[in-house]
């Protein structure tokens, strides 16, 4: 037969694909010896592109690795500044209300003291007052004395002298 018969065939590893053989040889078919070649080197490369992967993906895992440790500790030593932060902060709390304390005892303190001055000053200035009313009374009672003696003198004198009316003004 002259004519070409042509056979399909369905390989395993491909189902949906088909692959068309014809019955006399073709320039076109390759040897089995060629493909054999073909799919060694196309393993080597696979093999070698799978090694490279492997070296890159060990490369970034060991990239992460450090990565994780790196965060580990920031964390860590955001905590131990956290907790140091805590510590300190309730120290200078305690500080702050003892100077407070304190401070309020120093004022109590000067109040009592200047609330006992101020009596002092205030005891002192009332005998000073009570010496002034004396002193008052006592100038008073000499103006008086003094006075009613001027007073009959000046009458005895004025009544020798004088008009009437002014007599009766003394």
């Amino acid at each position: 037969m002259a004519a070409r018969r042509q056979t399909t065939k369905t390989t395993n590893r491909t189902p949906r694909k088909k692959v068309t053989q014809t019955a006399s040889p073709s320039p076109l078919l390759v040897s089995p010896d060629v493909i054999l070649v073909r799919l060694e080197s196309s393993i080597e490369k696979l093999t070698q592109a799978t090694t490279e992967l492997a070296v890159g993906v060990a490369a970034h895992t060991q990239r992460l690795d450090y990565v994780e440790t790196q965060n580990r500790e920031r964390q860590d030593d955001y905590k131990r500044l956290e907790a140091r932060l805590g510590e300190e902060t309730n120290k200078l709390t305690k500080h702050i209300d003892e100077s407070v304390g304190k401070i309020a005892k120093e004022i109590a303190a000067a109040n009592e003291s200047r609330e006992r001055g101020d009596k002092e000053i205030l005891q002192r200035v009332e005998a000073l007052e009570i010496w002034r009313w004396i002193i008052v009374g006592g100038g008073v009672v000499v103006a008086a004395i003094v006075t009613g003696f001027f007073v009959k003198v000046l009458s005895s004198i004025l009544a020798a002298v004088g008009p009437a009316w002014l007599q009766q003004v003394l």
